[in-house]
């Protein structure tokens, strides 16, 4: 007696299993050949053999459609940073904070900058403007939470040389100026004028790729932020890549 999973279709009897004829005849593309006309019973098998790899081909690709189908929902979740700034990109780990460099805080890239503005780097929600003009916290309509830091340590000119141009819970647009800065007066005073770009939500977007090393201007790509759930295609694509490749 066959054991294990009853076929499509199958309907429980006790102690045995039984493939309901008339309703597996009217989904058959072949209905229309009446199950009187074969002669034998090794004719019938044969076809209830073909039309039950059918079914079963045609469950499968149900199956694969459907895991296609929450792939593609979770991709769409990644999201592109473009750069806030004209500068060098380089590596987190030259940022010149300890909890920026080794990740603690998040992923995330840090620009040299060459420019005294600094723009959305999407479609955002001004979630915070620290005291001081020099940092930036937006929210994309998807979730992904971004620190945008600018010549970090320069906390101590209480906002002199910084002027912001967004407040809290302001929407913005890709592109739109959130700072400008006296890059020079800046640099003057001892300040590194780097930019860290840190997604802080890493319970949703773990990992980050990089899309850019060296020269990069305003509204370029960045790097990728990945959904938790193609974190390991993104480790896999790191791997394969390198960073900044």
């Amino acid at each position: 007696m066959a054991t294990g999973r009853r076929a499509p279709g199958a309907q429980e009897h006790p102690g045995s299993w039984r493939f309901p004829a008339a309703r597996w005849a009217r989904s058959s593309p072949c209905a229309a050949l009446p199950l009187r006309g074969f002669r034998t019973t090794s004719q019938l098998l044969l076809l209830t053999g073909a039309r039950l790899f059918a079914l079963t081909a045609a469950f499968v690709r149900k199956l694969a459609e459907r895991a296609t189908a929450v792939q593609a929902k979770g991709a769409s979740n990644n999201l592109p940073i473009f750069s806030p700034q004209t500068g060098i990109a380089v590596p987190l780990s030259q940022a010149p904070v300890v909890a920026y460099a080794d990740g603690s805080v998040g992923q995330g890239l840090a620009i040299r900058s060459l420019s005294g503005s600094v723009v959305a780097p999407f479609d955002a929600t001004v979630v915070a403007v620290y005291p001081v003009n020099h940092a930036i916290v937006l929210r994309h309509v998807g979730g992904v939470e971004v620190l945008i830091h600018i010549a970090v340590g320069a906390e101590t000119l209480d906002g002199e040389h910084f002027t912001p141009k967004v407040g809290c819970d302001q929407k913005v647009a890709a592109g739109s100026l959130l700072v400008e800065f006296d890059h020079a007066a800046i640099k003057d005073a001892g300040y590194d004028a780097v930019t860290s770009v840190i997604v802080l939500n890493g319970d949703q977007y773990p990992r980050v790729v990089p899309l850019a090393s060296g020269s990069i201007s305003q509204g370029e790509a960045l790097f990728m932020a990945i959904a938790v759930e193609n974190s390991a295609g993104a480790r896999r694509l790191l791997k394969h890549r390198g960073p900044g490749r």
